[in-house]
């Protein structure tokens, strides 16, 4: 079985190979947990997308 670190590492190549983390901020390990078998590691990762700030949003129509 791999350790924990292995585990991180590739849940973390395996991130970079599904998405464009380029448009990603803050990505954070969160969480890694032993299976209750001691079979397999549960790794979360967070992240957060970055978003671009536009004026003209649905609430920049609202005037009072």
């Amino acid at each position: 079985m791999i350790d924990a670190k292995e585990a991180v590492k590739l849940a973390m190549d395996y991130l970079n190979e599904m998405y464009d983390t380029a448009d990603f901020r803050d990505i954070l390990l969160e969480e890694v947990e032993l299976t209750d078998d001691d079979r397999f590691w549960d790794v979360t990762v967070g992240f957060a997308r970055k978003q671009t700030s536009t004026t003209a949003g649905p609430l920049s129509l609202i005037h009072i």
